[in-house]
Parts: C-alpha cells; sequence; structure tokens
C-alpha cells in the first residue's frame, strides 16, 4: 500500500435522484481515499449505492454535493470539455461487457478507440499497441477482427480491461467485473488485475458484492449500507476482526472457497429502510440484532478505533 498523498478524495458525497415527485437518497455523506497503487474493495448490497459512487468518481453522475479531488484537481463542477483532459488516467471497467461494448464494432476497434482520442499515435502505431493490449490481456489476435457477438463473455471482458488500460490510467474502477464469469474465467481476471496492479502501478476501486473475490485483490475495504460506508478498514482488519453487525452478516453469509471454512450464519433480520425515506440515527438499527434506542435516534459517524485505519460507524463497538 502506498501511503502518499490520495490520488483519489472523496469528502461528504451525496447523490439524491429526483422524478415524479420523489426523491431517491442514493448516497448520504460517503467520504473515501485512495492512495497510488492501492486496491480499495467497496462491498456492500444491492442497492447500497456501489455504483453509484462508482459513476460519480467518473463524473458519469453529477454529485448533488461533497467533493471529488482527482491526482490533486478537484473535478465535482468542471464541465465535460475539461473532464475529457482527465479522462485517460481515471477509466472504468463495467459489470457487463455485452452493455458496455458497441456491437457493431470489432474488438480490435474497441480496444483501439481510445488511442485515437486521447493519443497522437499514428494508425500504424495504434495497431501495433492494440496488438501489444491483446497480448496482455491474454486474447488471441484472431478475435481483434470478430464482433461482440462472437465471443465470451471471458474474452469481452478481457478486451474491455484492455481497452480500459490502453491510456494507462492512475485509477481504474471496477463494478462487478467477474461476477458474470464462471469461477474459472473468474479466477484468470483476477489474476490479470492483480498483474497489472503490479506492473504499473494503477489504484483500483473495486466494486463487489463477492467477499472472497475482494479478499483476494484489496489491500483495504469500504463496507456500504443504505449508501453511507459504515466500516472501513485493511483486508485483514475487515476479514479478521470486522466490528459492524452489518459487516459480521455480509462476512457470515458468504460462501468460502475452502470448503475446511466454517462460517456461523447470522441472517439479516427484515428489510432495508426504503432509500426514498430514510430513518434517523443508524440507517442498520431496525435489522441489528444488537441495536440499542439511541442507535434509532442518533447519528452516528465513522469513528476510527486504535487498530491502525480501522474506523465504524456503530456506537456498540
Amino acid at each position: 500500500m502506498n501511503t502518499s498523498e490520495p490520488l483519489l478524495s472523496v469528502r461528504d458525497a451525496v447523490k439524491h435522484f429526483r422524478g415524479g415527485g420523489r426523491t431517491v437518497h442514493a448516497l448520504n455523506g460517503v467520504s473515501l481515499s485512495i492512495a497510488p497503487g492501492e486496491s480499495v474493495g467497496l462491498v456492500g448490497e444491492s442497492g447500497s449505492g456501489k455504483t453509484t459512487l462508482g459513476r460519480l468518481i467518473l463524473r458519469l453522475e453529477q454529485a448533488t454535493s461533497g467533493s471529488v479531488v482527482f491526482d490533486g484537481h478537484d473535478v465535482t463542477t468542471w464541465r465535460e470539455g475539461r473532464m475529457r483532459r482527465l479522462r485517460p488516467s481515471v477509466q472504468m471497467v463495467f459489470q457487463s461487457p455485452y452493455a458496455s461494448l458497441n456491437p457493431r464494432m470489432k474488438i480490435g476497434a474497441l480496444i483501439e478507440e481510445p488511442l485515437k482520442l486521447h493519443t497522437a499515435l499514428s494508425k500504424e502505431d495504434r495497431k501495433k499497441e492494440v496488438r501489444a493490449l491483446a497480448s496482455r490481456v491474454a486474447l488471441s489476435e484472431v478475435l481483434l477482427e470478430r464482433h461482440v457477438n462472437q465471443a465470451s463473455g471471458g474474452q469481452l471482458q478481457r478486451a474491455s480491461i484492455a481497452r480500459a488500460i490502453a491510456t494507462k490510467p492512475k485509477l481504474l474502477v471496477l463494478d462487478e467485473p467477474t461476477s458474470s464469469l464462471d469461477l474459472s474465467v473468474r479466477a484468470e481476471i483476477l489474476s490479470l488485475l492483480s498483474s497489472l496492479k503490479e506492473e504499473h502501478g494503477m489504484a483500483m476501486l473495486f466494486i463487489s458484492h463477492d467477499l472472497d473475490t475482494v479478499h483476494a485483490i484489496c489491500d483495504r475495504v469500504c463496507v456500504m449500507y443504505l449508501g453511507r460506508i459504515v466500516e472501513t478498514g485493511s483486508r485483514d482488519a475487515i476479514f479478521r476482526a470486522p466490528l459492524h453487525p452489518y459487516t459480521r452478516t455480509l462476512l457470515s453469509a458468504q460462501l468460502s472457497a475452502d470448503p475446511r471454512v466454517r462460517r456461523e450464519r447470522m441472517p439479516i433480520l427484515g428489510e432495508p429502510p426504503s432509500p426514498l425515506r430514510l430513518p434517523p440515527g443508524c440507517g442498520f438499527a431496525a435489522r441489528c440484532p444488537i441495536a440499542e434506542p439511541a442507535c434509532t435516534t442518533k447519528a452516528i459517524a465513522l469513528t476510527a478505533k486504535a487498530e491502525g485505519d480501522h474506523a465504524v460507524a456503530c456506537i456498540k463497538t
């Protein structure tokens, strides 16, 4: 882990979606930072705000309030023209390559596209770079002449990664990049991402609900619930000594790849509150087995613990 100044710093990010007279509170004061070369896992149930945060960082969504500082620049209010100059430095790999890749283009042209937009390379040099990128992600050159519907999910995700790293970004945001892949292909993609991180020093924000995958690739973990980060710490701190009751339930529900590991199940009670109407106090209080009356009324901030950078938003820990 790099301990220098943060490459990315998100502070008190709020995102509301308004429509039909209703307001969805997707993000509710999220703060996180990522150092150069660091990989951070962002985990939580579906609907917790993980993808919204990833899109906000790339300015695919505009924050309602708060700030996003990337590489020393507050990009929160930058217009698209100015953001375009920054985009080579921060790229995203989406969950579904079938949805994110243009089916009318050949795979080689898809990988070449960011080189055309963001570099001054000649056509011949771009073609050489595309072949080098394909080789780097173990993608056959034969596939470069095929269309999206002529490749498998694993091959397309490799193409997505090649396309994302073409401009040598400082930060790669990955939104469930292995969730649609079978286990063998998933292991290959994770190995590829780990190699890229080591070789190029790219920072990564790895969005996932798969805790075993996060454990395999991330240095630090942030746990999200109802649009807030409720616990954050090093990988070992989160997996060996989780503090928040929600983190404990997530870990207990995760099937381990090691058949010798037996985790005590801790079922979550009830349903999560509606993001249309946030409850006062802790959003997890109504489902928490150790909640007390103060949990439902008192705003609970993320508080650092004595053990390194481990922090939790819970008055009971």
